[in-house]
Order: C-alpha cells, then structure tokens, then sequence
C-alpha cells in the first residue's frame, strides 16, 4: 500500500459531543449520475440538494426488481476518508446505530433519532485516520504511524490509546473485532509493518503476531475458527492458520493488490477485492481456481463483504458504484448496482442484514456533497418471504 506521508506521532482522544438532529432528504430514487457530470463543483451541495428534491415526485434509483430500496440521505454527516486505497470507515452495530470516520474523528449515527454524536474527536493527529471497527459498543480507531484507540462507548472510557508498533511505515490499514470460541472479545490488525496482530480486548493485550514478506491491507476470520484470509502488497492471497502461523493456501488469479476480504457464513466461500478491477470469489473445499469472478464497473473494488445471513455480497468500487450480488447456490446470479456520487468512504450492512449504510465524501479536502446514505431491504427479499413479482 502507497504510504501517506505524516510525522507527528501525538493523539489525543476527547468525550462525546452530541449534535442538533442533521438535514435529511428521503427521494424516491435516482437513476442519473451523469447528469450532474461537468457542473460547477464549488455549488455542488445546492445542486446535490436541487437534484434529489426534483426526484420526490418519482423516478427509480434501481432496477424495479432489485434487492434493496433508497431509505434516506443524510447531509452534513461529513464522511470523508484520507487514504485512497482504504475505505473500511463506515460500520453498524445495528439497523440504526453507524459509526464513520467524520473529519479528524469518529461519530456515531442514529438513523432512528437521527442524531449524530461525536465519539472521538481529534483523536490521533489531523488526517491520520486511516481505518476504523465497532462491535456492539467498541469502537477501534486505527492511524497512519501505528497508533490504535480502543474506546468502550457505553462508559466513555479508553480501554486503549497508544502504538502498536514503533516501525517507521506502521500504517495501520485494517481493523476488526470477533468472538473466538473461547467467548472472549479479541480485534485483529493489518499494517503496513508486515504483520497481523491479534489483541485481548478486556486489556488491548496483543498475544499475537504473524509476520509476512508484505504490506499486509486486510485480513478476515473464517467463522469459528483460527483461520485467516489475508491479503495485502502482493498479488496471491494467503490462508493462514493464526495458532501455528502456517500458510494452509496460497491462491493466485488477481493481477494487483488486493485491500478487502470476507467470510460467508458458511465458512466455505470468501470473497477478495482487488485494484485489478475484480471481485474474486473462492471455495475452501476447492482452491484451484476461483470460482466466480465479478468485475466493477469503472473502478478498483476497495471494499466487500457478505451480510450476515449470507444471502447478498456487497462490492464497493473506489467511487460511483456500490453493487449488491445474490449469493444463491454460489453462482451469483443477478446483480443490482447502485449509482452514487462521489468517493466512497465505507459500507456496511447491519448485524439484522436489513439494512445498508453508505458513506460517500464530497470535494477533496471538505465536506461538500458528503453524505450517508440508507438502503433497506425489500420485504420481498427477508428471509421466508415469497420471491419478489
């Protein structure tokens, strides 16, 4: 991963501070991004807002037949990401409650009350966010010269706030939480030193560390086991026994590097996204090839991930267009594509998979035509419903 240049190695980390509740707009859908191509970007929010009230009389922002529904913009909200290739800055704890990377902290969304609190704010340097994760009421916060914050919401206290590695490039690219089968919760990270480090969450007591010959971006936990997908500065993804540091597999097929994996809950297949243009999808029980390939449309896959009951996967291109798959049988049948505007900062589908998070950055440098937005999952498409008409 390309290093994002950066000195000043002190954080500071502040209580929440809860906000007046943000604008919201709630069109029926959108259908063009081309039509706001070529316009005049310093009035991009009066265009954005003009756009999306001209839609409430009608129009479709996906296919009639897809799997999920616009819900809701939410303006002001101001998601923004400061490293190009990392795009893991959106995460729900539930269909209500989202955590993203707001400006030089992290804020939390409540889509019910919509209200927005600031959860950290400055904390680590200006810009140096790079990665974040949430479970419940932890949440990470990952720099770019190696500092983690580890911050229980519920008591407002910092169960961690400091560096895991002292490495001169000690970006850290990927941050995750998990339950292993002992009950306990434990967070994983991948950094640009060459490693993936596992933490006891109850102190952030690192108890272990697996080194590698590259840049490692991202990593997922297969369910209920020790066992890794990573991925990172080099075109093979590894699969990695954590306990014995044993590399199970090496799969080759991608032509780039990779930043984005994910376990279906079945513990068979995953998924890997790629600057290669690709989202390459594989079987445990069969790693000689992949076994379906889904290009994007106009840009490298920077973010992917399965819902929770394993019916959809989720591909996030750098900007413009996040697609949704149906997972049926492992073939991947039909796809629905949504079309957005800007820079995509994160996505997430909640714990109950019924509903989708977006978070998509305006102007470089501002918060200029940011956003979040929801998508909810048709009736039609919940699990036992009947196929939709």
């Amino acid at each position: 991963m390309v290093a994002v240049s950066g000195t000043n190695r002190q954080g500071r980390l502040m209580g929440a501070q809860t906000e007046d509740e943000d604008e919201e707009l709630t069109p029926v859908g959108l259908h063009s991004y081309e039509r706001l191509e070529g316009m005049d970007r310093t009035n991009f929010p009066q265009y954005l807002r003009k756009f999306y009230q001209q839609l409430l009389e009608g129009g479709e922002w996906v296919e009639a037949h897809g799997f999920f529904q616009f819900s809701r913009a939410s303006f002001n909200v101001d998601c923004r990401f400061h490293h190009p290739q990392l795009r893991h800055l959106v995460w729900a704890t539930t269909n209500h409650d989202v955590f993203f990377m707001s400006g030089s902290g992290v804020t939390h969304w409540d889509s019910h009350r919509r209200k927005r609190t600031r959860i950290l704010t400055e904390s680590l340097e200006n810009d140096s966010i790079m990665t974040i994760a949430a479970k419940e009421t932890l949440v990470l916060v990952g720099g770019r010269n190696g500092e983690v914050v580890a911050r229980d919401v519920a008591s407002n206290r910092d169960i961690f706030c400091g560096y895991i590695t002292q490495e001169a490039n000690a970006i850290v690219n990927t941050l995750d939480i998990f339950s292993p089968r002992s009950g306990s919760t434990c967070a994983m990270s991948c950094c640009n030193d060459q490693t993936l480090r596992l933490f006891d969450c109850e102190g952030f007591r690192e108890f272990r560390r697996l080194n590698f010959e590259f840049a490692v971006n991202h990593a997922s936990r297969r369910p209920q086991t020790n066992v890794f997908c990573v991925a990172g500065d080099a075109e093979d993804i590894l699969i990695v026994d954590s306990d014995s540091g044993r590399h199970l597999h090496r799969l080759q097929g991608h032509q780039d590097y990779s930043f984005a994996t994910s376990w279906h809950k079945d513990g068979y297949l995953f998924a890997t996204g790629n600057q290669d243009f690709t989202c390459r999808i594989w079987d445990l029980r069969n790693l000689r090839n992949s076994l379906v390939v889904l290009p994007s449309k106009r840009e490298a896959v920077r973010s992917v991930a399965f819902s929770t009951d394993g019916a959809f996967l989720f591909m996030a291109e750098a900007g413009s267009s996040v697609h949704i798959f149906d997972v049926r049988g492992g073939t991947f049948p039909s796809r629905q594509e949504l079309q957005l505007f800007g820079e995509i900062s994160g996505i997430s589908c909640s714990p109950d998979s019924g509903r989708l998070f977006v978070g998509v950055s305006g102007q470089t440098g501002t918060h200029l035509g940011s956003c979040l937005l929801e998508f909810d999952r048709k009736m039609c498409h919940l699990a036992g419903a009947l196929s939709c008409p």
